[in-house]
């Protein structure tokens, strides 16, 4: 952002007209915010000292609030490491399902309803509205209202996994590693669309796997580019790749895939030549992480 524009958004914040900001390291070192209520590490800093300024957005004026921490088991060793020099202790909280948290948008909802304050202008509006409802009980009102909001929170959230749920054994791959299968290993794919078409390798990888009707671990080591990206799938799914994929267009535009000799390790382009960065992208200074 420009600093106008910055400036824009914490005005906005400041005032409330914004509810929720998401901030750097370096920003959250400079926002001066009071009553912040909440600060959410979606990664842990690697210097404690940033942490501090993090969630000290919530202390600010002797004013208490909550700083909660998303880590994997990897992070773990730098609770403790934090925990000793803050010299408080983190509370381990277990992540809720879909359907826990579809439950509690609907108490949500009812304390809404319950604690909503009537404008008299409706009256105008409430004969008819009674002829609608005309024979409905109130126990039938109260399932049928509930339900046009239950109806779109448990299709939003039947299908999410279960975060909190340990795999018995060692703990599952990371989604950017790459998975042998028993048939001799991964098919890597070039494909024309990356961070220009607004994906990143999230959203690539969830894309992918809902135009190829694939499993959530079937697409892996997703790799985005400006103008193009690479995508790993086991060898029963290449011919699946490549004809739906070459069938299908994006915003107008055709999606070209290829099988590519970049086996996703080296730093070689699409046709398997060697190159100081891949082809069409530029140099990032090393922050650009394989995924």
């Amino acid at each position: 952002m420009s600093q106008a524009q910055r400036d824009s958004v914490m005005k906005s914040f400041r005032g409330r007209q914004i509810q929720m900001l998401v901030a750097t390291d370096v920003a959250a070192r400079g926002i001066d915010v009071d009553n912040v209520t909440h600060v959410v590490n979606y990664q842990l800093p690697d210097e404690i000292e940033t942490y501090n300024h993090r969630s000290g957005r919530t202390g600010r004026a002797g004013k208490l609030g909550t700083s909660i921490v998303i880590v994997t088991k990897s992070e773990l060793r730098k609770i403790s490491s934090i925990e000793r020099i803050i010299k408080q202790k983190f509370e381990e909280k277990t992540i809720p399902s879909g359907i826990e948290i579809c439950e509690i948008q609907l108490l949500h909802l009812a304390n809404k309803i319950k604690d909503t304050e009537v404008d008299h202008e409706i009256d105008n509006y409430l004969p008819a509205i009674n002829n609608v409802l005309e024979g409905l009980s109130k126990e039938e009102l109260i399932k049928k209202m509930v339900s046009v909001e239950f109806n779109r929170f448990i299709n939003y959230y039947k299908k999410t996994r279960d975060l909190s749920s340990q795999s018995s054994g060692s703990e599952r791959r990371d989604d950017r590693e790459p998975r042998e299968s028993n048939n001799g290993g991964a098919v890597r794919y070039f494909v024309n669309i990356g961070a220009r078409d607004n994906f990143d390798w999230m959203t690539l990888k969830d894309y992918l796997k809902e135009t190829l009707d694939l499993g959530r671990d079937d697409v892996f080591k997703v790799d985005v580019k400006e103008g193009f990206s690479f995508f790993n799938t086991n060898p029963e799914f290449t011919d699946k790749v490549m004809d739906t994929l070459n069938n299908v267009t994006l915003e107008g535009r055709r999606i070209n895939v290829e099988i590519s000799k970049n086996d996703g390790g080296g730093r070689r382009d699409h046709n398997g030549r060697s190159s100081g960065g891949f082809r069409g992208e530029r140099s990032s200074g090393g922050g650009g992480r394989g995924r």
